[in-house]
């Protein structure tokens, strides 16, 4: 339901956008899977942005940094999720 009628993002669905939009809709069913609305830190999942932008950049206490959610690569699509845990 998300990505059909509350993604403020909407790809348009056509043949070149079609790997795009399943990624979108498997990242979301994964997010409602891992319960994504108790989570600490959201990565933006679900936000009208690209879903290779749900992600965050965190700081340790030792100065590290780490990303957390979808990476993407060059061409916009998923090549890794990283949840945290």
């Amino acid at each position: 339901a998300f990505v059909a009628d509350g993604d403020a993002y909407q790809i348009e669905l056509s043949e070149e956008n079609a790997a795009k939009f399943v990624e979108r809709y498997v990242l979301t069913l994964l997010y409602y899977q891992f319960k994504g609305p108790e989570w600490t830190y959201n990565m933006k999942f679900l936000s009208d942005r690209d879903h290779c932008e749900w992600r965050d950049t965190f700081e340790t206490p030792s100065g590290d940094t780490l990303r957390k959610g979808v990476v993407c690569n060059e061409d916009g699509y998923v090549v890794e999720l990283n949840l945290g845990k």
